[in-house]
Order: C-alpha cells, then structure tokens, then sequence
C-alpha cells in the first residue's frame, strides 16, 4: 500500500490518542481538542481522497482497478459512470444516493479505511452539471488525477478542467495516460513530450505525468509477480512510487499529524499533572490515618496503663477465694477430721488447694469477662470518634465496628481464657498444695505419738489393774487422760498455725499474683486493639489500591510519552 510508513505512523498515533483519552478519562483529566468527535481527531483520520477525471472511455474505472489491484469500478465500453461515485469504507457493501448527481459506495475493504476514491463521469459526457460539484470536490481533494487515453491525450474537455480550477487544481495534479500498451515506445516519447508541455502551458509548471497500462499492471498482480517485465512494461511502479512520496510528504496531513501531536502531548502533560495530584492527595489521605492510628495506639496504652486500677478487682478475687479456702481448711484441722487423718491418708492439702484454685480461676474469669467488655466498648467508643474524619477527610466510607471484620466475641473469649489462665499459673506460683502438705504431714505426726502416749498409757492402766496394782492402774489411766487432754489442745494449736501459715502465704503471695496478671492484662489488651486495629487496615487498603491504581497509570503514562516520542521522530 502506497505510504505504509507514514501511514503506519498515523495509525499508531490515533493508537496513542485512543489511550490517551481512555487514560485521561480515568485519571479525570480534561482533554480539550482531543475529544471524540473533535476536528483535529476527524482530521488526523479522513482518508486521502484521490479523484479521477476524464473523457468517456479514457480508462478511469481501469485505471483504479489496477492502483488497487481490486475490480471495484464497473469496466464498460459503454459510460458506466453517470454520477460522481465516491468509494468509502463500510462493514457491508453499500449505496447511498448523496443527490442526484452524487453517490457514495461502500465497500468492506481495507484500503478504503485509508484512501477515498473518486470516479467521476467523463469530462465529455452529456451531464455537465457534474462539473459544479468537482468545483467542491477539488479543494478536499489531495490528488487529482486527469486519465487520457493513449488514442487521444490531447482532448480539451479534461485539460479544460485546469483552466477552469487552476487555485483548486494547484499542486495536486497528475497526468496519466492510459493504454500506453497499445503504442510503440517511440510514440509514447513523443506523447510525453505532448502532454507536458500542454501541462506546462495550463499549469505554467509541469506536473508528474505517467503512461501506464492498467491491463498489464493487473496481469502483473494478478500473476504475483510484480517487478517483472510486464510489471515494469505496466508503468504502474513509477506511479505507485509518486502516490507514496505525496501520501508520506503531504504538508498539510504532516501538519495535522503534528498538531494531534501537540494536542497529545499538552494531554499527557495534564495527565502528570492530575496524577502528581491525586498521588498528593493519597499522600495526605495516608497522613491523616497514620494519625488517627497513631491516636489508636495512644488508647492501647493508656487501657494498657490503667492495669493497676483493673487488677484491684483481681486482687479482691485473690482474697475473696483465699478466704472461701480458709473456711475449707479451717473445718479440715477441726478435731473429728484431724483424728480421722490419723488412719488414712489426708486429702486436705489437695482439695484446699483445688478449692483455692477453682476459686480464683472462677472469679478471674467473671471479672477478666467484664473487663473484657470495657475494652470491647473503648475500641468501640474510639472508632466512632474518629469515623467521621476518615469519611470527611479520607473520604472512604469507614466499615461498620460490628459489621463482622472484627472478631469481637472471639476476642473477648481469648482475653478471657488468658487471664483464667494466668490466675491458674499464679496459683501454682504460690505453691499452696507443698505448703499444706508440709504442715499437715509434721501436725499429724506429732498427733501420732500423743495418740501413740495415749494408747500406751490405757494399755499400761489395763495391764497394772489386771495385775491388781489399782494404784499404779490409776496412775497410767490418769496420765493417759492428761496426755489426751494435751493432744486435743496440740491439735487446737497446730490447726491454728497451719490456717496462719497458710493466711501469710496468701498474703505473701498477694503482690506476686497481681504481676503476674498485670502482664497477662496488658497483652489482652494489646490482642484486643490488634483485631480493632483490623478496621483501620480495611481502610489503609483503600488507600493503597488508589496508590497502586495511579503507579498503574503512572507507568502507563510513561510508556504512553516514549510512544509519543517516537512519533515525534517518525514526524
């Protein structure tokens, strides 16, 4: 096809265009000249227009046939052409009646997309009011070309084209003798010579003339073998070499192309312009909730800091199941059960320090329950206070604190169970069970040997009364009973010291507990502002798809500039 590179440079620069209006449209930038429908666009995509003029017969329709190498014009000895038919690009072939002398054909073919052809009716034909719309056509027209035939190059209907539109004409004019196979070289010299100088007397400068064969150009590329003899014989390749320097040298179509250009590049220089913007204004946005995070962060600690007033209810959890144990323990070194342990093995140090330890386990999670509750209403309570910026300001709508993105049952669950946890710990730390073992092993063996005195006392008394010593029976019976009494006081005392041994430990062991659950405490806390800190993520990605969005179009912008570069060159 004839001026394929420049054409290919128009082709990529409407290329270019298009992505830059689908760019510009989502990047929200304005376009000015550059929108659909605009002039300069239906400028830079009207198709060369290339007209044909001459007699009757001249050879026009065959003429076009072979520059297309397509039977797209009606080849009659007879006139076929009667109007002036314009070939324009359709999906379907097509007619549309323009008036009553004009006509537009259209045809699926794909160099119509690029080049308009003109048949006109002969310049000698009976209908002459065919020549007042050449008087339009001509000004649009980028060549113009006056057919002869070889039998009669000098007839003066078509030269009399150049008199009559000489401004129109100027510039645009080539001279194609038709059917130059049927005459010897010798005559085509001399024919040549005819026309330029009739040309040059018309014109006052001479044009391009040409004499071809449109028989043997179509034989050539019919065959596929154009630069063969009968291609070279046809003349065709001259012709098609001029049509290509006119199509890829044409001022006013370079001028267009340059002012698309222009237009392009002034779009895309807005384009940076609204993306460095709207990358600004992410940027801010992105501020604004580093902010606001950063006043999360603020709330964390200070629900951290509030531990000591939080762990005083723990601290009377510690003493309300230290106390409920006492009573346990206290009925445990009562008389009845401390004689019994003296024939079985105690359970007492166990079941005081598992009712100790369920007690506390218990009332930690009651209360670490409530506590977990607050925590849940400040995250709660914080959000809302800072939704309403981050709607005005951030402009994305914030999601819903309940709207199910947090866990919040769940969190409070694990908070929970990690402070139940951890008051179980801190009662194993106190070591409770070891200390009441101790105690009640040495008590109940020190009630062992009064038992062991006891009962060797009755023995001694029964034995001396049987042996009729009544005295002496007395006397062991006696002290049997003195030592008894001295047992039941001993294990009066020692139940005592055993329930003060154990009320210190508790009392020792009261600062140790609160630290261990302080810290628990804190990381609960920080657990439960992590999964609220969810919320403000949801909206951190908002943000950081938009950023990712205008990288996008940032990356395209540049490969649309280096595009738009080599256009320039190509210019």
């Amino acid at each position: 096809m004839f001026g394929k590179r420049y054409l290919a440079t128009r082709k990529k620069l409407r290329s270019i265009v298009g992505d830059v209006r689908e760019l510009a449209s989502r990047a929200g930038a304005e376009l000015d000249d550059l929108e659909e429908g605009g002039g300069l666009l239906e400028d830079l995509r009207k198709p060369f227009l290339l007209v044909a003029c001459g007699e009757v017969n001249a050879g026009k329709s065959t003429f076009l046939n072979a520059l297309f190498d397509n039977e797209l014009c009606s080849v009659n000895v007879l006139p076929e052409t009667e109007r002036i038919v314009r070939y324009r690009y359709g999906e379907k072939a097509r007619h549309e009646e323009i008036s009553e002398i004009e006509e537009d054909r259209y045809r699926p073919l794909e160099f119509l997309k690029d080049f308009n052809l003109v048949d006109t009716p002969g310049t000698n034909s009976e209908a002459r009011i065919h020549k007042a719309a050449l008087a339009g056509l001509f000004p649009a027209a980028d060549l113009v070309f006056l057919i002869f035939s070889v039998a009669d190059p000098w007839e003066s209907h078509t030269w009399d084209l150049l008199a009559r539109f000489p401004e129109e004409l100027e510039g645009k004019v080539a001279v194609v003798v038709q059917q130059s196979d049927l005459r010897e070289q010798r005559e085509l010299t001399v024919i040549r010579e005819h026309v330029c100088s009739l040309a040059r007397q018309k014109l006052g400068v001479p044009p391009e003339v040409f004499l071809v064969s449109g028989k043997l150009a179509r034989e050539a590329k019919t065959r596929q073998v154009p630069g063969g003899g009968v291609w070279e014989a046809s003349g065709y390749q001259d012709l098609e070499e001029f049509i290509s320097r006119r199509v890829s040298d044409s001022p006013d179509r370079r001028q267009v192309a340059c002012r698309v250009h222009h237009s392009t590049r002034s779009a895309l220089a807005r384009i940076e312009d609204q993306l460095a913007r709207t990358a600004a204004e992410l940027t801010r946005k992105d501020v604004i909730l580093g902010e606001l995070e950063a006043g999360m962060n603020r709330a964390r600690e200070a629900a951290r800091q509030d531990s000591k007033d939080q762990l005083g209810d723990l601290r009377t959890v510690l003493r309300g199941a230290g106390e409920s144990s006492l009573v346990l323990l206290r009925r445990r070194v009562a008389l009845w059960p401390s004689l019994l342990s003296l024939f079985r093995r105690d359970e007492s140090p166990s079941m005081v320090a598992r009712a100790f330890g369920e007690g506390v386990e218990q009332a930690a999670g009651r209360t670490a329950h409530q506590q977990g509750r607050q925590v849940w209403q400040m995250c709660e309570t914080h959000w809302d206070s800072v939704s309403s910026r981050i709607r005005e300001e951030i402009e994305v709508e914030p999601p819903a604190c309940n709207g199910g993105d947090v866990d919040w049952t769940g969190a409070q669950q694990s908070f929970v169970l990690r402070m139940t946890r951890a008051a179980g710990k801190a009662v194993e730390s106190t070591r409770i069970r070891s200390l009441l073992q101790v105690r009640f092993e040495v008590r109940r063996i020190v009630l062992q040997r009064f038992l062991v005195s006891i009962l060797l006392g009755v023995t001694a008394g029964g034995a001396a009364g049987a042996a009729g010593w009544h005295t002496l029976s007395w006397l062991f019976l006696g002290a049997a009973l003195l030592v008894t009494g001295l047992g039941a006081w001993q294990a009066y005392r020692s139940g005592g010291v055993v329930v003060d041994s154990y009320r210190e430990r508790m009392q020792r062991s009261e600062e140790g507990f609160v630290e261990m659950l302080e810290g628990e405490y804190r990381a609960g806390v920080s657990s439960f502002y992590r999964d609220y800190g969810v919320l403000y993520e949801i909206v951190r990605r908002v943000i950081l798809q938009s950023e990712t969005v205008v990288q996008s179009r940032q990356q395209e912008l540049e490969n649309l500039v280096q595009e738009l570069q080599a256009v320039q060159e190509e210019l």
